[in-house]
């Protein structure tokens, strides 16, 4: 499928899911039918009877912790063609982020976690009966680097803890303590580190890694733009020269950055998840690291679920939901909330249905810029574009470049 028809499809769900009527969601799937041959969709639909209970409803705990669903809503329609059959039932996938992995660690040596105690053990009581679905996949990625140390280990035996905690004990005492044997617990946790070093997780690993650096790449240039010398002006302007680096030495378009730094041009600081990204920053380099891996865990657990998405008939489909005490990742998650997902046929490609509205705004923008949405300008980036084995690589030699020139600007601005 070339750029054009997937944007085409693209804008058409958009605008229709708005409507939330699975009638009409349903034509819009027919009129594509050959375009979207093996495909398997969700939508957020507006029928009570479409519900999903066994799926949680997002949750605020005491303002400091959030379960967000990547979909807006629990009612969900499935539509699939004949020849790919599938029982529409779901699964709540749960991403703890990195911080509900540190607290565990934190509560099971006994150390208190001060002012966030209330808002650790409020989830920790809405997720004993969800367990099953919750993973630390945020945790194992964002530390595979440091995966030898004491601490991450420490930290994966605690998260392991609390998945086979007693309930009662964690409500009553607020303590972890797991209902199987030290023994077994440590088996597991050698499991789980020794999966570190397989093949598979390797091969896993490596796209994320990826992620990580678009992202890093995009929101360093992102700030870099908007400080340079045409800061002041529009964020038109500054999206299309962005844009201009992505096709130029980027020789990809991105659809998540770029969604990303649109919202940023358009808000800036009122949106919290770009609070830090200020000229005058104490670390602004730390801010887009972190920023960087929120983005790259968002793509990533869409590449899952995505795969997950293509299983066998009697597999149940998956929903993605992030477990996060970042309130500027809540934010973040509010703001790209999905009104539906197409798994396409090829088993690890998507595509994210946003918000019409967030659409349209970026759509609009787009549209000065068709010359690099064609399919000769598809071809000519794929043909510029590193090989899969090169793209790593590629990728930091340019994330390094973009660092060095955003510091070296910024030093520039401190010295006049």
């Amino acid at each position: 499928m070339n750029a054009l028809k997937q944007r085409e499809i693209l804008e058409s769900f958009a605008e229709v899911c708005e409507t939330n009527d699975f009638s009409r969601i349903s034509l819009t799937w027919s009129h594509f039918f050959h375009d979207l041959e093996g495909a398997r969709g969700i939508f957020v639909v507006d029928d009570k009877n479409y519900d999903k209970p066994l799926l949680p409803n997002d949750v605020s705990f005491e303002q400091k912790g959030f379960l967000q669903s990547l979909l807006k809503s629990r009612q969900l329609g499935l539509i699939q063609n004949a020849g790919s059959p599938r029982r529409a039932t779901y699964a709540g996938y749960i991403f703890a982020d990195t911080n509900f992995v540190s607290y565990c660690n934190a509560v099971y040596s006994g150390r208190s976690l001060g002012a966030n105690a209330d808002a650790f053990f409020a989830a920790g009581d809405f997720l004993m009966t969800k367990r099953d679905g919750l993973g630390a996949a945020c945790y194992l990625n964002e530390n595979f680097g440091r995966r030898h140390l004491p601490e991450v280990r420490n930290s994966i035996k605690a998260f392991t803890a609390f998945k086979l905690a007693d309930a009662e004990t964690f409500h009553r005492d607020r303590l972890i303590r797991p209902t199987v044997s030290e023994n077994r617990l440590e088996e597991m946790v050698t499991g789980t580190m020794a999966s570190l070093e397989t093949r598979d997780f390797q091969t896993l690993y490596e796209p994320m890694k990826q992620y990580y650096l678009s992202s890093r790449i995009a929101l360093t240039k992102i700030a870099a733009i908007d400080f340079g010398p045409g800061g002041r002006k529009s964020a038109k302007h500054k999206f299309l020269k962005l844009l201009e680096y992505f096709d130029q030495e980027f020789a990809m378009l991105l659809q998540t950055e770029l969604m990303v730094a649109w919202r940023y041009y358009e808000l800036k600081s009122q949106e919290p998840f770009f609070r830090t990204v200020q000229r005058n920053a104490s670390d602004l380099l730390g801010s887009i690291h972190s920023m960087s891996w929120d983005l790259a865990h968002w793509r990533n657990v869409m590449m899952l679920v995505t795969a997950l998405g293509h299983l066998g008939k009697d597999a149940n489909f998956p929903i993605p939901y992030f477990l996060t005490f970042d309130r500027g990742f809540a934010s973040l998650l509010r703001l790209m909330q999905l009104k539906g997902v197409g798994f396409l046929g090829s088993g690890t490609r998507y595509i994210a249905i946003p918000d019409n509205q967030t659409l349209q705004s970026f759509s609009a923008t787009l549209e000065a810029a068709e010359h690099l949405l064609t399919p000769a300008a598809v071809a000519e980036r794929q043909r510029r574009r590193p090989a899969e084995g090169e793209l790593t690589a590629h990728l930091e030699r340019l994330s390094q470049t973009a660092n060095q020139e955003l510091v070296a600007m910024l030093d520039t601005k401190r010295s006049d």
